[in-house]
């Protein structure tokens, strides 16, 4: 019936969450080694 729905939903996520743990990533490897001032 709607299973394209789940489909869509489930790819989509999938990507979300690829997308995030990369961006994650990146900005843990690319983040300078600066002290930080609290």
């Amino acid at each position: 019936m709607k299973r394209w729905i789940c489909s869509v939903l489930l790819s989509a996520l999938a990507v979300l969450a690829t997308c995030s743990m990369c961006t994650a990533c990146w900005f843990i490897w690319y983040q300078p080694e600066a002290p930080q001032k609290q």
